[in-house]
Order: structure tokens, then sequence, then C-alpha cells
């Protein structure tokens, strides 16, 4: 499991569909896809060895430098990697989503992509699949494509599952 606070990232892509509740009752729902760059440390937060399976020291480091910088990928062969993850339940707050107020979410969180770099970054895909009202739906748009402060609280209860639907 994982959480940002004010994590920047950008709104790549916005869905928008009907969810059906019952026979008769439909609400508006959303899929946002978002795109950030975070320090490959946030792959300890997936799973404690998965830095180490994807990431060395570097070749002629420095003895002193801290035993957690690992900027060399052992395997640059690799393409991007899909990390089956289900957060149910979490709270996404999409900050300064309007002039007035952040936009506060209960969502779904999934789809992770880890792309990992050389240096230490690893540019990071995922979905979050939330109900909005249709006020929300323009703010969304007007964020799309742009860099914003994203905040993700996982579930108190541990709602997150490992694998995908």
């Amino acid at each position: 499991m994982f959480s940002f606070d004010k994590q920047q990232v950008m709104l790549t892509h916005i869905n928008t569909r009907e969810e059906k509740h019952g026979p008769d009752e439909t609400s508006l729902a959303v899929d946002l896809s978002f795109k950030a760059d975070v320090s490959n440390d946030f792959l300890s937060e997936l799973a404690p060895t998965l830095k180490w399976s994807l990431y060395d020291k570097p070749e002629n480091g420095d003895l002193a430098q801290d035993a957690a910088y690992m900027p060399r990928l052992r395997y640059p062969q690799l393409p991007a990697l899909a990390w089956s993850l289900v957060m149910e339940g979490a709270e996404v707050t999409l900050h300064g989503a309007t002039a007035k107020r952040d936009i506060t979410l209960m969502a779904k969180v999934n789809k992770l992509v880890l792309e990992c770099q050389e240096g230490g970054t690893v540019a990071l895909g995922f979905r979050v699949q939330t109900p909005v009202m249709p006020e929300q739906l323009g703010a969304l748009g007007g964020m799309l494509s742009r860099k914003l402060a994203l905040s993700i609280a996982p579930p108190n209860d541990g709602g997150m599952v490992g694998g995908e639907e």
C-alpha cells in the first residue's frame, strides 16, 4: 500500500461513464489517469525488496554515501512493469482543483505501471476510479494535461486487494 502527500502529478486522461446501482439507478463516475515521477524509494512502499531487485548502487560509488542510494538500473532492458494492486476506499485529494477549494474523492486506485529509469527515478502511471458530481466534472476537465498536487490516503480498514479485477 502507498500514500502521497501533495505529490506533483499530471492528469493525462479522463473517461466519463455511468455506473449502475441496481436495475434503474445510475450515477456519474470517472476514470482518471495520472502520471508522476517519483523516487525509486517509492518501490519499497509496494514491496520491501522491490527497489533492491530493480536498482543497484553506483559502480564507483563513495562508501560514505547513503546506503539506500541506488540509482543504477540492474536490468535496463526491462519494459515498464504492471503492478497488480487495487486500493479500495482511498481518499484522493486534488489540491487547488477550483479557485475556492480542493476536491476530495473516495476512490479506487489501481492499474499501476512502473517505468524504472536510470538515476533512481520511476515514472509512475495509475488510475483513480470514482463517482463524481456533475459540477466536479468541469473542474476535472480544466486540470487535464496540467501538473497538480495530489494526495492519496489509503483506507483505514486496509481495503486493498492484491490483483486486478
